[in-house]
């Protein structure tokens, strides 16, 4: 239905795409061939630049480096790059240098030295996926259907799961308790909230 894609950044787009070019966002095929096709861009980087602090997931990439002076200077060596080679550009906006000890946002995550924490966006889904749940009428007199609970029950798990991979003990037991007493009287809750498992009540 057309009137779905309202408000859809164009960028974002294959509506507004040239003939031939875009794959659809988050098709498993766009994944490979970004891969795939940027291979040449990470030997670039690695054997002709000689840079050893890089990574990159999908069309996202990161270079670490003592000398901010040398990375600006290799900005339009990178740009020029991709445009002659792969035919592609640098989002003018999403160019930035800065310390590492301010952290950066990559791949859902915030970064900082020695340690990994969720993004806000990540953050901010999870206490609405929360306050959702909290609606819900956990009362000791009523009957909840187990699907619903088993829905519950894996909609908090899948934030649990993810920020196991994150300093996010302290953040996982906040949003958490924010859930209603009679809800969290129907969970058992691991001691580093790393999952929760949804119990009978008697």
């Amino acid at each position: 239905r057309p009137h779905e894609w309202d408000g859809l950044p164009p960028s974002k787009s294959l509506f507004s795409a040239l003939e031939g070019c875009g794959l659809p966002i988050g098709n498993l095929t766009s994944q490979f061939f970004a891969n795939f096709y940027l291979s040449e861009f990470d030997r670039f980087i690695k054997e002709t630049l000689k840079l050893r602090y890089y990574g990159r997931d999908v069309d996202d990439f990161f270079i670490v480096h003592r000398d901010k002076e040398f990375l600006k200077s290799i900005v339009p060596i990178i740009r020029d790059f991709l445009k002659e080679k792969l035919h592609l550009t640098l989002h003018p906006r999403k160019v930035y240098l800065q310390s590492c000890l301010k952290g950066v946002s990559f791949t859902g995550a915030f970064l900082r030295p020695y340690r990994i924490y969720p993004s806000k966006r990540v953050v901010a889904h999870f206490s609405e996926t929360v306050r959702q749940i909290s609606r819900n009428d956990f009362s000791f007199q009523a009957t909840i259907p187990k699907e619903t609970m088993n829905l519950v029950e894996a909609q908090l798990n899948s934030y649990l799961g993810m920020c196991q991979h994150y300093c996010a003990y302290r953040l996982c037991r906040r949003i958490i308790s924010t859930l209603p007493s009679e809800c969290l009287h129907r969970f058992e809750i691991d001691e580093n909230y790393k999952k929760m498992n949804w119990c009978e009540l008697n």
